[in-house]
């Protein structure tokens, strides 16, 4: 049974909140335990990590993978650090489409490519076909920036906490 309360929940990333009684009812028990299990938080941490907009169940995963040898200090600051840096895919999604109708290469320039953005504004988000990758692409996008600010957070808290 997971630490986190039935009322609390895990955004789909279609605008619906999943509870953890349907998540442990429906996913396979083997395939997606180490979701379940996030026994290393705090209610209040978990709280704060709840409070992430669109979380997703890999990068949920990721971030108890991450936090497991932490403790409850450092993953409250691991948190705080992640919760300022990463990009819900809703976001990068209204950002692409405003580089297909707008200003292209916004969305490079959010995650941190600043030469893929130069190069999506000067060249019309190469003619449009990069445009439209990136709208195909946006979760992938997401996520591999989310995982990039993950492990950079997570490093900030190990030199914080360092003697």
């Amino acid at each position: 049974m997971p630490f986190i309360t039935p009322f609390m929940g895990i955004s789909s990333g279609h605008g619906m909140n999943i509870s953890w009684e349907y998540l442990q009812l429906f996913l396979s028990p083997g395939r997606y335990s180490n979701l379940l299990s996030i026994k290393n938080l705090t209610t209040m941490d978990q709280q704060l990590l709840m409070m992430l907009k669109g979380i997703q169940p890999d990068e949920l995963q990721l971030i108890n993978n991450i936090t497991r040898e932490m403790n409850a200090d450092q993953q409250r600051q691991f948190i705080m650090f992640y919760q300022g840096r990463r990009k819900d895919e809703q976001t990068m999604l209204i950002l692409t489409l405003v580089g297909f109708f707008g200003v292209a290469g916004i969305q490079r320039f959010v995650i941190g490519e600043i030469g893929m953005g130069i190069a999506f504004l000067f060249t019309g988000g190469f003619c449009a076909i990069g445009t439209i990758i990136d709208l195909i692409n946006h979760k992938k996008m997401t996520f591999e920036h989310n995982q990039k600010q993950a492990y950079e957070s997570a490093a900030m808290v190990n030199l914080m906490n360092k003697k």
